[in-house]
């Protein structure tokens, strides 16, 4: 019969004392500088998101302030673009003048108009 002994090279290793070492110490102190830190991060993280969400709230109160004054002033301006619209419609004289005031012929040109220029004057001033 063969009797198998086990040992390992750590039988010989004394056992850690139980009384407060380097160690422990250290560990204690790196507990609660983690901790310290840890409380820190959680204070700053909540004053950036108070700071996000006062910022975030005055950000959408001046958008919807411009957009209301937007709307506003393009309201305005198609209603007198319209009532602008109905009197060059209901207006008396020549029709050719009126076709005139409606179409820009003073403004940038992308495509050559100059012939349809042309024959909007001659048609204002014939008739």
């Amino acid at each position: 019969i063969l009797l198998l002994t086990t040992m390992d090279g750590f039988d010989n290793i004394p056992e850690a004392s139980s009384s407060s070492t380097a160690l422990d110490e250290f560990e204690a102190n790196w507990e609660a500088s983690l901790t310290e830190k840890q409380a820190e991060e959680e204070a700053a993280t909540a004053q950036m998101k108070l700071t996000a969400e006062a910022t975030l709230e005055s950000m959408n109160s001046e958008r919807e302030s411009l957009r209301e004054r937007n709307s506003s002033r393009n309201r305005e301006k198609e209603q007198e673009l319209c009532e602008q619209i109905d009197a060059d419609i209901e207006g008396s004289g020549n029709s050719w003048e009126r076709v005139v005031k409606l179409v820009d012929l003073h403004g940038e040109e992308t495509l050559d108009v100059s012939r349809m220029r042309q024959i909007f004057i001659k048609k204002k001033n014939v008739a």
